[in-house]
């Protein structure tokens, strides 16, 4: 009886591991909770691009007094009001949308559209508007080019920023400084990945003369934030006797940094003995790091990170060594002869 139970038992066990259904059902599944399967699949910055596309359009079917709920038109009367919105599109300020921010646009209405099963650049029946927007960005080539051009530091914010870095007795500033020798130095690439920076992607070295300098180690060129193309033969050289010497300011950086983080920048301390806390710096806040500091020293205009790029190209242009000329753009004296 006990063996007849036991048998019961394990056959009941059995049934019940049959019918347990592994796969869930979608018909189990409400509108909502599938919309958050959708909404969650999305990447964050995708769907702010979408939102703000469409909150574009919006705005301007509502200034020519056409319907919103552009979604449900014909796809007859659609196409011909995107070919026209091609052609009127305006930043708020009333200027002309760059070529790639009409694309992008274009991206946000096609992604935002296709839960109507809408086309917006295959479909046959938009071959007016895309012909039209294929038009328009090929005048705002012509007329501005691909690529936004950003302005180098003048050179009396520069002398700003050299009498800024003068006091480096402070965690926030030092960081300031660091990063702005790396970019200055080497960062002509990838500054969108500035904040995934390891301790261990730069050395201290030196040369056959005995002069210090900083170098990319090998295994930065492997990693999705690599920088300049030519950036390992291109190391930056110390400035002997000069407080503002960029490799002294990182070998103190360094010094300072806390030992249980691996990122290169990591948060100030606000208190304790520790300048650095553990805490990586996150990509806003490391991207906002000149226009934040354009505010901090009170210069001419919020230079954005890409300024500190077009500097160190602006530098590289003129004659000499380029640490000099850049100390010679910073503080309009002649810097030491190395």
């Amino acid at each position: 009886m006990s063996s007849s139970s036991s048998s019961s038992s394990n056959s009941s066990s059995s049934l019940s591991q049959v019918d347990k259904k592994r796969f869930a059902s979608l018909d189990n599944l409400t509108q909502s909770d599938y919309e958050k399967i959708l909404n969650d699949s999305d990447a964050k910055n995708t769907r702010r691009a979408t939102l703000s596309a469409v909150r574009t359009f919006k705005a301007y079917l509502e200034e020519k007094g056409l319907i919103e709920n552009f979604e449900t038109l014909p796809k007859s009367e659609l196409d011909q009001i995107l070919s026209q919105f091609y052609r009127e599109a305006r930043q708020e300020n009333g200027e002309k949308y760059r070529k790639s921010s009409l694309y992008a646009i274009r991206h946000g209405l096609k992604r935002h559209l296709s839960s109507w099963s809408i086309d917006l650049t295959h479909d046959g029946d938009f071959k007016e508007s895309n012909k039209t927007f294929s038009l328009v960005t090929r005048d705002l080539k012509k007329e501005y080019g691909d690529v936004k051009h950003y302005p180098p530091i003048s050179q009396d914010d520069l002398t700003k920023l050299y009498r800024y870095f003068g006091d480096l007795n402070n965690s926030e500033r030092l960081q300031e400084k660091v990063y702005f020798d790396l970019v200055i130095h080497f960062g002509r690439r990838g500054l969108e990945s500035f904040h995934k920076l390891k301790v261990s992607n730069f050395a201290v070295e030196q040369d056959t003369d005995g002069r210090d300098y900083v170098c990319m180690t090998p295994n930065l060129s492997s990693t999705n934030h690599r920088l300049d193309d030519d950036a390992s033969a291109r190391p930056m050289y110390s400035i002997p006797g000069d407080n503002l010497c960029p490799v002294k300011s990182f070998v103190e950086y360094k010094k300072k940094l806390n030992s249980t983080c691996d990122r290169l920048f990591q948060r100030p301390s606000k208190k304790g003995l520790k300048w650095y806390a553990a805490i990586p710096l996150g990509h806003n806040s490391v991207s906002q790091m000149m226009p934040n500091l354009s505010v901090k020293v009170g210069l001419s205009k919020r230079y954005s990170n890409h300024s500190l790029r077009a500097t160190s190209d602006h530098v590289r242009e003129s004659q000499g060594n380029f640490a000099n000329r850049l100390l010679k753009l910073f503080c309009d004296i002649e810097p030491r002869v190395l």
